[in-house]
This record gives C-alpha cells, sequence and structure tokens, in this order.
C-alpha cells in the first residue's frame, strides 16, 4: 500500500470545495426558502469526489482502476460549472454576499479544472517497474559442507 500525499492534499480540498459549495448555494437560494435544502440534497453527491480521492491518496495502485469515473466526475462538475460562469457573473454585480458567493463559484470551476488534468496526467512511476519473474519450477540445490 502507497501513500500518494498529493490525492490525500485533494481530498481535503474537495471536502473544502463541498462546503464553499453549499455556502454558495445558500447565499443564492435566500429569496426562496424551500430551494436551499433542495439544492443543499443536490449538491450532497459532490462529497462522494473527496471520499473518491482520500481513497486514492491511501491507495493509488489499488484505486487506480476508478480514476477514469472520477476524471467523469470531474468534467461533468467542471461542465456544469462552466455553464453557469457567466450568470455567477452577472450576479456578482447584484450584491455583495451574491458577489462573494459568485466568485466562490469561480474557484470551484478552476479547482475542477486543476484536479481533473491532475487525474489525466500519469504518474511518474506507472510504467516503470517491472512484474516479479515468475517462481522457478526446480528446486534450488543445496550442497552439504
Amino acid at each position: 500500500m502507497k501513500r500518494s500525499p498529493l490525492f490525500l492534499a485533494f481530498s481535503g480540498v474537495e471536502l473544502a470545495r463541498y462546503f464553499a459549495l453549499v455556502y454558495a448555494v445558500r447565499v443564492f437560494s435566500e429569496g426562496a426558502p424551500a430551494a436551499g435544502p433542495a439544492l443543499r440534497i443536490a449538491a450532497a453527491p459532490n462529497a462522494l469526489l473527496a471520499a473518491a480521492f482520500l481513497f486514492l491518496g491511501l491507495d493509488a495502485e489499488r484505486y487506480a482502476g476508478y480514476k477514469p469515473l472520477l476524471a467523469v466526475g470531474k468534467a461533468l462538475c467542471l461542465f456544469g460549472g462552466l455553464v453557469a460562469l457567466p450568470g455567477m457573473l452577472r450576479l456578482g454585480a447584484a450584491g455583495q454576499y451574491e458577489s462573494v458567493a459568485a466568485y466562490v463559484l469561480v474557484g470551484i470551476a478552476a479547482w475542477d479544472a486543476l484536479s481533473a488534468v491532475a487525474l489525466l496526467v500519469p504518474s511518474a512511476g506507472r510504467g516503470r517497474s517491472e512484474p516479479p519473474a515468475p517462481p522457478s519450477a526446480e528446486p534450488e540445490r543445496v550442497e552439504p559442507d
């Protein structure tokens, strides 16, 4: 089991990203009281990204098969952020709290792009180590002294 400090750090940032996303949703949903909890429930699956990075950080080789799924999740988050970005920047001019929340969402979109690129770049150690040789079928000879 080889730990990856990069993915462990990404896990912490993803958890902070989730809470920043919940904060931004709260600010934009103050006009409709029922929208806040519904939007928070819609944002809850983003916590899975933090868990995925945590498992990659604990044992990157064992959970490497899940990297493509995590990359797709990050791409979907990035796509949603890019679709919402023009509207968020317009809302940024509306008021102080909306402005802060809009720029939080811009930061989240930038983080999504950065972490997606980090997932797509192959690790430096991959492909260099050769698999161990199979054991010999012939027993080793031992000569008495």
